[in-house]
Parts: structure tokens; sequence; C-alpha cells
């Protein structure tokens, strides 16, 4: 189990190709719900710079909740700043959400996440 300790490294959720990490500094530094932790912790571990696409079905991959509640944190988060989300519409591939994690949480992220 992930403790409260920053030095934490991570606790891998999921499996495939991609683990999703709960770091320390998500718990400690974010005050967030279980349920806004597991959604901002799949979005961040999917980030690219700039912005990047991950859509509700891949998060409800990972953390099983209904996409409704997932429209709901997303729309939370990004109210107070946590991550920045915009949703695009193409001919080509019809609407989509895009996300990009704020310089100051990959400040944070810097300073706690130990070097892997």
């Amino acid at each position: 189990a992930l403790g409260r300790s920053s030095e934490e490294h991570y606790q891998n959720i999921g499996g495939g190709t991609m683990d999703i990490k709960l770091y320390g500094w998500m718990i400690n530094e974010l005050n967030l719900s279980r349920n806004e932790l597991l959604v901002f912790a799949t979005v961040f571990s999917m980030r690219h710079d700039g912005w990047f696409k991950v859509s509700r079905k891949e998060i409800h991959r990972w953390v099983r909740i209904s996409p409704r509640q997932i429209s709901r944190i997303i729309q939370n988060l990004s109210n107070i700043g946590i991550i920045e989300h915009r949703v695009l519409c193409d001919d080509e591939t019809g609407c989509y959400a895009e996300f990009k994690i704020p310089e100051y949480i990959n400040q944070i992220a810097e300073k706690f996440t130990p070097t892997e």
C-alpha cells in the first residue's frame, strides 16, 4: 500500500503496456478524493509535452468508475486548476478530449518524484 511519505516511489495500478502510477506527492500535495486521485493519476501517467488525447473510455478502463462520473471529475479537476482540459471536434475523428498538465503541477512532480 502507498504510504503518506513523499519519498514513496509509486504503486502500479492496472497492467498491460502501461502502468498508472500513484505518487506520494499526489496524495499529500493535491488533497483529492479517491476517485479524483485515480482519474488524475491516469491522466498524469498518459501525459506528454503540451496537449495530449485521453478518452473517457481509456480512463474508465483503468479506474472503473462511470463515464458520467469521470466527466464530472475531469470538469472539477479543470475548475481547480490541476489539469487543463478542452474538447475538440473535427470531421475525421469527431469530438475528443485533450489534456495538459499545468506547469506548477509538473514542478511539484519534479520536486517529489524519484528518478527511475
